[in-house]
């Protein structure tokens, strides 16, 4: 097998890959220290620490369109840009130069063929992003939050906006190859910029711009060159090629995308139960196992997150606002972007890095001094890169007893091999790498463990509704004579239709 140069994507050619070549111990060392010369030579990276190529294309044509020398972060929703400015100004000074703005990309004026060539119909509509833009002197701070969170756009998200500009050109000039595009945005007018002819490359076609390593024909923004126009030929290529990254590469028609979310966690959720019910086979069913089991679980538990970052960052994130906002405690030696995450978001962290031994005992004595309270305790099962475990147990019992959440990331030993959902209150974990196989798209999931609140709550209350029943009965033998007794259990359902109609 031939070896993939230094920078470009692991599958090499694949236009979304998460991987990166680097091939000899010096590159990675070169890339560890951030030599310029070497990280501006990449054409791929992992995308929370390598801003895609189109994403930086489609950063520039916004910018060119604003008219403006500041930087720019895109984002998919109003929440993550507003989060992202919070972070820079908690970061830096409260007068720092940064604001959000929405920028709207316009649909198509007509369905002509490139349109019905590029997109499924229900897409070809208008597209708003909103960007975090701010002095040069915040990129770090805000560099730091997209990388930290993985809030940012999508480098799929990115190249459909670059196709839908160019078919809104293609749609306006009402020939192919016209060289200006009508871009609207939020505040500023419709503007003028030049556009290269955007058309993404099949997962198993090689790109023009791999084709041509380091070429004058390869573009900026690592797309192929344009062409003079757009033929009837290029427009069937186009509409084949989909179709054979729908029928081989495992890519469905976006008008599945609601079907086929729901099914992700209808099988995420199902692995789950199986593993649970393998592992639990010769265990007593005792109350404390019901309350803490896994037989369950639906996919209304799953939930689906862009990255696996993503899926920690939230969590942390929702247990500080809706449960209660005090330090977190990181037990073990993590993957580094979980204890940055909870070091500088919120009020700070406790980090037990040696996750053995003395730790548990430091821990305990901490939370019985009662000096603070703990939102939540953040491990890993086992830990990224130590491969340590800690004890479940033994943390489950501190949660219960000091009130406070345990998070389990389950990533490397995942939520096949580990069953770890009876002693958390939320696993998270990332479906970039083992779960997605192909190395091509980036996802997580966090598992949020209801049950152990409300399957708890089913056994209350059938033990109350048991014990009322049979005080009832006892009552009514004695003490109501000819009288009726009403009992939800017993009373005739046409009356409570009648009740609450």
């Amino acid at each position: 097998m031939p070896e993939i140069p230094f920078g470009y994507p692991i599958p090499e050619y694949s236009s979304y890959g998460t991987s990166v070549s680097l091939p000899k111990w010096q590159d990675n060392i070169n890339y560890e220290e951030g030599v310029p010369s070497v990280i501006a030579a990449m054409k791929s990276g992992y995308p929370r620490f390598f801003i895609a190529l189109n994403i930086r294309k489609l950063t520039e044509i916004i910018k060119a369109d604003l008219k403006t020398n500041s930087q720019i972060l895109i984002f998919p929703s109003l929440k993550c840009a507003i989060r992202c400015k919070k972070f820079v100004l908690d970061q830096c000074t409260k007068d720092a130069d940064i604001h959000v703005r929405e920028y709207l990309i316009k649909a198509p004026k007509n369905d002509g063929a490139a349109v019905g060539a590029a997109f499924e119909s229900k897409l070809a509509c208008p597209t708003m992003l909103y960007l975090a833009v701010y002095d040069a002197k915040l990129d770090k701070a805000a560099r730091r939050y997209w990388q930290h969170t993985g809030d940012g756009i999508s480098s799929r998200q990115a190249e459909y906006c670059l196709q839908l500009i160019e078919v809104s050109k293609q749609a306006e000039s009402g020939r192919s190859g016209a060289e200006h595009v009508a871009v609207g945005s939020s505040g500023v007018g419709g503007g003028t910029v030049s556009s290269g002819s955007v058309k993404t490359p099949s997962y198993y076609k090689r790109p023009a711009v791999l084709a041509n390593r380091g070429g004058a024909s390869a573009q900026a923004g690592g797309l192929p060159a344009s062409s003079a126009s757009a033929t009837g030929d290029e427009l069937e290529e186009t509409e084949s090629l989909r179709f054979i990254e729908e029928r081989y590469g495992r890519n469905l028609n976006s008008r599945l995308a609601e079907e086929s979310k729901l099914i992700l966690k209808k099988r995420i959720s199902g692995i789950i139960v199986e593993s649970g019910s393998d592992n639990a086979s010769g265990r007593d069913q005792t109350e404390q196992y019901v309350s803490r089991g896994v037989l369950n679980l639906t996919e209304s538990d799953v939930f689906l997150t862009p990255t696996g970052m993503s899926s920690i960052f939230h969590t942390h994130r929702t247990i500080l606002d809706f449960l209660k906002f005090e330090k977190s405690i990181c037990f073990g030696f993590p993957y580094t972007d979980t204890l940055k995450i909870l070091s500088s978001f919120g009020p700070g962290s406790h980090f037990f890095g040696l996750g053995e031994g003395t730790d548990y005992d430091d821990l305990e004595a901490l939370l019985s001094s009662g000096n603070e309270h703990i939102a939540a305790l953040f491990t890993e099962t086992p830990s990224n890169p130590l491969l340590k475990t800690p004890d479940l147990q033994r943390l489950r019992k501190l949660a219960d007893k000091y009130k406070f959440a345990l998070v389990v990331d389950d990533s490397i030993g995942n939520f096949v091999n580990l069953d770890t959902l009876n002693l958390a209150d939320v696993v998270v974990s990332s479906l970039t790498k083992l779960f997605s196989g192909d190395s091509n798209v980036m996802g997580g999931r966090l598992l949020v463990y209801f049950a152990n609140y409300v399957l708890s709550f089913l056994i209350r209350t059938d033990s109350t509704t048991s014990s009322l029943k049979a005080g009832l009965c006892i009552i009514s033998k004695t003490c109501c004579g000819g009288k009726t007794l009403y009992f939800w259990k017993e009373t005739p359902e046409r009356f409570w239709k009648e009740l609450f109609r």
